[in-house]
């Protein structure tokens, strides 16, 4: 899940924020972490286990603004951007159906789920509905949840719930908010897991039933940032590795 991605956010060493951030660099580092994916699950089939499929979601902040006055979905910041935001959601449909492709054509099935976050709630929607049309005649990639806050996927004895982390964020909230969902929806899990993004640093912990990752940001510090002082995480770009059967 390249959570957190801020494509569009420009961004100036100058500030003190660490490296330049820009478009470019955006889509380079979320390709260079897919690839990383990519290279774990031929390493998974070439010891003799199976990669049912990849999880890719969508959304999480994977854009910038959300709107043409170049702020959050709430309107309550102007922020620094790399070019207009216009171009920013079509850039995020283009990068996207490009993740999708590279999954395919290293021979993977997709399974993409929204995740709408603070900064792109309505892009992250579009960004899901234009990769379903652009693989609507594809099998192998299939689609979840394309509109609600929260996302959930059951895989085997395993159930997980993605939220970008802007409404409930702590292991033990999203663990019942997972619970409710599993007897809401018949189903039952032995292992809970819970996503995150929002706060741009790596946060894990286990309570409530669930393991809550808390995942970084691929971005580099802006202003906003580096004003309330939140200099520190480290930008990266993480996967997680779920297992069934004899591997758990």
């Amino acid at each position: 899940h390249p959570s957190d991605l801020h494509l569009g956010l420009r961004t100036d060493p100058g500030y003190g924020g660490g490296v330049a951030y820009n478009v470019r660099v955006a889509k380079a580092r979320a390709l260079a972490g897919l690839d990383v994916v990519l290279d774990e699950a031929r390493r998974v089939v070439a010891i003799g286990g199976e990669v049912d499929y990849v999880l890719l979601p969508c959304g999480g902040d994977f854009v910038h603004s959300d709107n043409v006055q170049g702020r959050t979905t709430s309107t309550r910041h102007e922020m620094d951007l790399d070019g207009l935001p216009e171009r920013h959601l079509a850039e995020g449909m283009a990068l996207y159906v490009d993740m999708v492709d590279r999954v395919r054509a290293a021979g993977f099935r997709v399974h993409s789920e929204v995740v709408p976050g603070n900064h792109d709630y309505y892009t992250s929607v579009a960004i899901g509905h234009a990769a379903r049309l652009a693989f609507r005649d594809d099998p192998d990639v299939t689609f979840g949840n394309i509109l609600a806050p929260y996302t959930y996927v059951a895989y085997g004895t395993s159930a997980l719930v993605i939220h970008h982390g802007d409404g409930i964020k702590t292991a033990e909230a999203l663990g019942a908010n997972l619970a409710a969902w599993a007897r809401k929806a018949g189903r039952t899990y032995r292992h809970g897991y819970a996503l995150t993004g929002n706060l741009h640093h790596v946060h894990q912990k286990e309570a409530g039933g669930i393991r809550l990752l808390q995942q970084p940001s691929g971005a580099s510090s802006d202003r906003y940032s580096v004003k309330g002082g939140w200099t520190d995480a480290r930008p990266a770009v993480t996967a997680a590795l779920i297992t069934v059967g004899s591997w758990n």
